[in-house]
């Protein structure tokens, strides 16, 4: 009995043996090699599914294992299974700490993972294999996208007087232009696009380079050939923008905004700069709305709120802006303008809420933080509206002393003569354009 089902399991084992055979005719020791070589041509190519299948039979094959994980592991990024192609690696890493092109694969899906911190460190691991232009260029792309464009730089910049890749060399323009070599990195994003590297992400740079270089018309036709091509595009618009800005068309640039494709996405950043246009030229029925979804979208900062009741001021709707201070003051007690603008409220006799204590407290404040003449005229303003009039005619003499031009010499005198007359500041004699 024993030696029948014995027999039956050799007969099994043969039988499975000799099904592998069929199904894997070429899987022998001897023609392994040939099935690698297919597998990487497959690769090289971007043939992912071909080199997939060549590659599965040969895991059974100890001495194919290698070179087999390394070209799978790059059919998985081929195919953008990163998280696989992680896991995947990190296996064949543990079971071959000494194998270093293992490290330098996983350096690069860490990189598409958007992970740039973890892959310097497999890169540096493997540093002594990463001679090759494009290894170096990934490594330089994890620096860069750290923030360190110095040591990005390092890593690139032998490479790039013979380079013909077109993504090295809007690398390099990209690192030139965070040192602000704008000239140079125009240089670098132009080769780029002759190389057949023309994305919008690089001709946005360009656009940004030609303008902080103060090229503005060369800056305004890069964004505008972006916008050609795609009406919709944030970053240019944005840029196209900036250019009008900085022109001082912000009224323009506020419609412009406003007519773009990219407003239908009311992202905070495009609506953040349309709401100081529409600030800047006094369109303030625009801007608050825009300053309200900006916070909402991104939490409030202290310029945020500043900017907010400065144009709640300009539609004459004191008690908004006055609680909007109060609330600068309490989520960013280290500012000064929260306190300047609530003392001016209640130096000029706006005030809503405001005690005569507070009103002084927040004066003082103001001027321990920003010690500038602006804060001092509005504690003056302040010491006159709770009755001390020889206090602020002395601190008004002060200032007329440090007065330059004839403008504010003159309000100087009035508010002077106001004050001898015992009457408070309005905000005709301390403007809400001297606080902002």
């Amino acid at each position: 009995m024993f030696v029948t089902i014995a027999f039956g399991i050799l007969l099994l084992i043969a039988f499975l043996a000799f099904r592998d055979r069929i199904k894997y005719p070429r899987f022998t020791i001897k023609n392994y090699k040939k099935m690698l070589q297919k597998a990487a041509q497959f690769c090289a190519w971007g043939n992912w599914e071909e080199a997939e299948k060549e590659l599965l039979p040969l895991f059974v094959i100890q001495e194919a294992q290698k070179e087999a994980t390394l070209l799978y592991s790059q059919v998985l990024r081929g195919t953008k299974r990163f998280e696989e192609a992680l896991d995947f690696l990190m296996k064949a890493s543990r079971d071959c700490p000494e194998e270093l092109l293992f490290r330098l694969e996983e350096g690069k899906i860490l990189l598409e993972l958007e992970r740039p911190l973890e892959a310097i460190e497999a890169f540096k691991v493997c540093a002594p294999i990463l001679h090759s232009p494009s290894d170096l260029l990934e490594f330089a792309m994890a620096y860069f996208q750290t923030g360190k464009a110095e040591k990005a730089w390092g890593l690139i910049e032998p490479l790039i007087p013979h380079s013909q890749e077109g993504r090295l060399l809007a690398l390099g323009g990209d690192c030139l232009f965070e040192k602000k070599k704008f000239q140079e990195a125009i240089h670098l994003y132009q080769l780029a696009i002759e190389r057949g590297w023309k994305t919008q992400p690089l001709l946005t740079q360009l656009g940004h380079a030609f303008r902080k270089q103060g090229n503005l018309s060369m800056a305004e036709k890069t964004f505008r050939q972006i916008l050609e091509k795609d009406p919709s595009d944030l970053h240019a618009t944005l840029g196209l923008g900036a250019c009008m800005q900085e022109r001082g068309f912000y009224h323009k640039c506020l419609l412009f905004y406003q007519s773009s494709k990219a407003w239908e996405k009311k992202d905070a950043r495009l609506l953040r700069q349309a709401a100081i246009c529409a600030m800047i030229s006094k369109r303030y029925a625009f801007a608050i709305p825009y300053f309200i979804e900006v916070i909402h979208q991104q939490g409030a900062t202290a310029q945020l709120l500043f900017y907010l009741g400065y144009c709640y001021e300009g539609r004459l709707k004191w008690q908004e802006a006055e609680q909007t201070y109060l609330r600068l003051t309490r989520e960013f007690p280290s500012e000064a303008n929260g306190y300047r603008a609530l003392a001016w409220l209640f130096g000029v006799g706006l005030s809503t809420v405001q005690s005569v204590d507070e009103g002084m407290r927040n004066a003082n404040l103001a001027l321990k933080l920003l010690p500038d003449q602006i804060s001092w005229e509005i504690l003056s303003a302040c010491e006159a509206r709770r009755g001390c009039f020889q206090r602020a005619h002395q601190i008004q003499e002060y200032l007329a002393t440090l007065d330059q031009d004839k403008e504010t010499l003159a309000r100087r005198k009035q508010a002077m003569r106001s004050l001898r007359k015992q009457r408070p500041l309005d905000d005709q004699l301390v403007g809400r354009a001297q606080v902002a």
